[in-house]
């Protein structure tokens, strides 16, 4: 938590966040989702999540499978999500705000979205699921092979998060806020 206080003491200062906005590493020149995640500033700050990547991860979380904690081990994991969704919301909130770094901020939603298409396949899934579960039980399951083209599940998790809760004022029955939108914004590509 404090490392996303920091973050967004960062970009609240509109001089610090458009210099970090302008860093060639805000959005790198990659070609696959998975070395937007890791080459990117922000990459680590929305990779973060509940998803086991690590086997150690759900046996910390889910010491035994009984139904109680199983139930606090979800409650947890939700209240941590709903810190780090409302943390990269504020960061967002910032970048958006400063007029110098705001178009760096949708450059960077837009490379997310056209990098991870891969993601948008039938087949991957159900490659995600056996994924979880051989997490959970690697004796009971054959190890998937991982995709390593695509941001992981925390990254776009995480980022369509933030970019729902940014729409919350828009999308009130009857917002005069809405008629202002471009929905074509993102599928146009830079000057």
């Amino acid at each position: 938590e404090a490392d996303y206080r920091a973050l967004h003491a960062l970009v609240r200062e509109k001089p610090l966040g458009a210099l970090l906005a302008r860093d060639a590493t805000f959005v790198p020149p990659v070609r696959t989702g998975h070395a937007l995640e890791t080459s990117s500033v922000l990459g680590p700050f929305l990779g973060l999540s509940c998803f086991p990547s690590d086997r150690r991860v759900p046996e910390a979380c889910f010491p035994s499978f009984s139904a109680p904690d199983v139930e606090g081990g979800t409650s947890s994991l939700r209240l941590s999500l709903q810190v780090v969704h409302m943390a990269l919301k504020s960061i967002a909130t910032e970048l958006l705000k400063n007029a110098e770094a705001k178009e760096h901020f949708f450059r960077l939603v837009a490379a997310a979205c056209s990098l991870n298409m891969q993601r948008a396949q039938q087949y991957f899934p159900h490659a995600e699921t056996q994924r979880l579960v051989y997490a959970l039980e690697p004796n009971r399951e054959e190890a998937p092979q991982l995709p390593v083209s695509t941001s992981s599940d925390g990254f776009m998790i995480n980022l369509g998060a933030a970019l729902l809760q940014l729409c919350e004022p828009f999308t009130a029955p009857g917002s005069p806020h809405a008629a202002k939108i471009d929905s074509t914004y993102l599928l146009d590509p830079p000057p």
